[in-house]
């Protein structure tokens, strides 16, 4: 079980998608993302473009949450130029329900990247592989067994820093 933690940023990657999760009022990328990151660079090698979506939790200012996410999107997007991705095969999407659900506000505070087709439309990323490089690919290879599913921590007071080193040292 992944935990995120509502103080650090984090990375995982799951069902084909990079997620970037920052803590409260932060657009700092996590020291982990480069590690997590190995499918996507893959799939952007090929010449994929890849889609960057940014949400927001449902909590505090909705202007000042906008920006932030904003701030976060351009974040990731800097973290995905410096490890080798072209600009141009980089695209910013604005999700359709941009906020995250309500009381699960680390899921709101994130940046998923993703592959997408010609429509912008998402894709999974291992047919967008095989198609970029004219192979067939199996595409349950992204299929995330319900033991990988992502649990949220609720820090309610530093008597739980104790759980923050637990994520921390949590398998990768």
């Amino acid at each position: 079980t992944q935990v995120i933690s509502t103080t650090e940023s984090s990375v995982f990657f799951e069902n084909g998608h990079l997620k970037f999760y920052f803590a409260t009022g932060k657009a700092n990328v996590a020291g982990n993302a480069l590690e997590k990151a190995d499918e996507i660079l893959a799939a952007a090698k090929t010449g994929q473009v890849l889609g960057i979506s940014g949400y927001t939790d449902s909590t505090g200012d909705a202007a000042a949450n906008a920006k932030l996410s904003k701030e976060r999107a351009a974040a990731v997007k800097d973290f995905l130029v410096k490890n080798g991705v072209p600009e141009a095969q980089l695209k910013l999407i604005k999700p359709t329900d941009s906020v995250g659900a309500v009381g699960k506000d680390q899921e709101g505070r994130r940046v998923e990247v993703y592959a997408i087709g010609k429509d912008d439309k998402e894709m999974p990323l291992a047919a967008a592989i095989g198609a970029a490089v004219g192979t067939a690919v199996d595409t349950t290879t992204n299929v995330v067994s319900d033991a990988a599913k992502v649990t949220v921590e609720t820090t309610k007071d530093a008597g739980n820093a104790a759980s923050d080193a637990t994520a921390a040292s949590a398998p990768k």
